[in-house]
């Protein structure tokens, strides 16, 4: 995919690949009702990303809208993305285009969909599209500010009731010197919304076994959209019962024991600037 200076700026083109290929990978590895909820999801979060925006930008037309849903679920997986290039190339920062065109055609694909217009096998190639569009963005959103600690979210895939794993390994990490919070026992919504307010850029997410794979799945695809500056680390007994999905969830770290758990968060927290761990 060619792009200019401008958009190399914010669009990395590896990252767009990479993401559209675990996310298709993973959809197909996947039962058909798990593929309905991750599709959803994008829609669902990219949709409501709606506020009022402070620049001097024209709003899209139904049809710019429409051209842009077109290009999404097409046989060129790089058409949509070739669109979102082309306005951030003629001066449309990237918050807007996704706050505008991308949010725009989230919705109006969810339309098509509610009204037959489209099945779930083209609302499933559109969505990875619109993810791995956001996913290759470096600066979607502008972080709220990083503790000047460690600190970290942990949290258990939603309703899931196998929790002492999780739990010992926030205490290790709080004997250590970590803040850790500790999310467990709620709904998909309550464990994103609660992340999503938290000040932690950290994420440790646990899951008991292959059969949460496709929660698993939907939390983080929901935390990505929601909170796009995190680092998330995968944990517990599906990193070995469920290699196959975990290889291609969008994750920055897997975790197999405390000790790989301890050495990833602490890179991830290496890596963060000193100006964003003040915040």
């Amino acid at each position: 995919m060619e792009a200019n200076a401008s958009n190399q700026a914010w669009f990395r083109p590896e990252v767009f690949e990479k993401t559209h290929h675990d996310l298709t990978t993973l959809k197909a590895r996947l039962p058909a009702e798990a593929v309905h909820s991750l599709a959803s999801e994008v829609i669902r979060r990219v949709s409501s990303r709606v506020r009022v925006i402070e620049v001097k930008a024209p709003e899209p037309s139904p049809e710019q809208i429409e051209h842009l849903a077109r290009a999404l679920i097409s046989k060129d997986e790089r058409a949509g993305a070739e669109l979102v290039l082309d306005t951030t190339a003629a001066g449309m920062d990237i918050e807007t285009v996704y706050l505008l065109y991308l949010a725009g055609a989230a919705r109006l694909l969810g339309e098509w969909w509610d009204n037959s217009k489209v099945n779930l096998a083209e609302v499933a190639i559109g969505t990875s599209r619109i993810y791995s569009i956001l996913r290759a963005s470096d600066r979607l959103l502008v972080p709220k500010g990083r503790s000047s600690w460690k600190s970290a979210a942990f949290a258990s895939s939603p309703n899931e009731t196998h929790t002492l794993g999780i739990r010992m390994a926030a205490d290790l990490f709080r004997k250590d010197g970590w803040e850790i919070d500790l999310f467990m026992g709620r709904s998909h919504d309550e464990v994103v919304d609660d992340i999503e307010q938290s000040h932690h850029y950290l994420i440790g997410l646990s899951s008991a076994g292959r059969h949460s794979s496709a929660e698993l799945a939907r939390l983080i695809v929901a935390l990505r959209l929601s909170k796009p500056t995190a680092f998330i680390m995968i944990s517990g007994q599906i990193v070995n019962d469920a290699k196959d999905i975990v290889s291609v969830l969008d994750a920055d770290g897997i975790a197999h024991d405390y000790e790989s758990a301890q050495a990833i968060l602490e890179d991830f927290w290496g890596r963060l600037s000193p100006a964003e761990q003040m915040g």
